[in-house]
């Protein structure tokens, strides 16, 4: 089935009409392909802990065939709704979801509304979700960006992926701030993708204090451990490989209630990390008042 394409002034992004995942991304500003392998397009992931014992049930928005779909074309806008979702280890669950990509000049705004009529909890939801995050032309490094403490923390993730957490509890080398001061909003709000001369601004559309971190994810795992390297080949040992970028939300959804969590926008750009930094600066900045 055809994907459903929609563009602005800085991104082109491909959504799959069967599960609402990402398929592809793309910067207009200077033809980078930010995510072009449709195979491993996600969109969303969910943690629903059935009991102490069995906390690690996940909801994979890949594995979840949709109900409805509305597309836009004249609001450059894409409903998408679930009712009812499959856990991996759960069975069915009575949690509906509803999705909204909305393209606007410069930004791609992703909205999503949950409500959970289940008896769990929703811990945690990763959306919007990138199933692969690619260097631009010419195999340049790329690096993730953001607020540290008065000053800026970069972190490598391709050639080298800088895996920021212990070998325990965790499957995959992943990078969430290791700093609880800036774990995520509010106190970081946005995270850039980039490399010397151009990049992905990735961070919240609207004041908020909840608590929105930036994780990315390298899977399998490395190609070699000892220097951090990513793997060169698109499949290693039978399995894809690809580096997952994604706004993970954690709202704690309450049985029985009703959360819309906040929005994040994407937004490409060309020139360093002030550039990105500005996207922020003039999104949020009108939305604030002075004291």
């Amino acid at each position: 089935m055809k994907s459903i394409v929609l563009e602005n002034k800085t991104l082109q992004i491909a959504i799959s009409p069967e599960n609402g995942a990402i398929v592809g991304l793309k910067s207009l500003l200077t033809g980078w392909d930010i995510f072009n392998r449709p195979a491993l397009g996600l969109s969303f992931r969910m943690l629903l802990p059935l009991s102490e014992e069995l906390r690690n049930n996940s909801i994979l928005g890949e594995n979840q065939p949709i109900d409805r779909i509305r597309v836009s074309k004249a609001h450059n806008v894409v409903d998408v709704t679930w009712d009812g979702l499959v856990s991996e280890r759960g069975g069915v669950h009575d949690v509906h979801v509803q999705a909204r990509i909305e393209v606007k000049e410069k930004s791609i705004e992703f909205s999503l509304d949950v409500e959970n009529r289940s008896p769990f909890v929703v811990e945690n939801v990763y959306f919007p979700y990138l199933g692969d995050v690619m260097s631009p032309p010419g195999g340049v490094a790329l690096k993730t960006f953001h607020y540290h403490y008065a000053t800026a923390l970069e972190t490598g993730i391709r050639p080298q992926f800088r895996n920021l957490r212990g070998y325990f509890g965790s499957d995959y080398p992943v990078q969430f701030p290791e700093a609880t001061m800036d774990a995520g909003s509010p106190m970081v709000p946005y995270t850039l993708l980039r490399n010397d001369n151009e990049g992905l601004f990735l961070g919240l559309a609207e004041d908020t204090t909840e608590l929105v971190a930036w994780g990315a994810e390298l899977r399998p795992g490395f190609g070699s451990s000892i220097d951090s390297l990513v793997p060169e080949q698109n499949v290693i040992s039978g399995h894809n490989v690809g580096i997952r970028l994604a706004a993970v939300h954690i709202p704690f959804i309450e049985s029985g209630t009703r959360r819309m969590l906040p929005r994040v926008a994407m937004e490409s750009y060309v020139g360093g990390w002030q550039v990105g930094v500005d996207i922020h600066k003039i999104s949020l900045g009108s939305q604030r008042n002075r004291p």
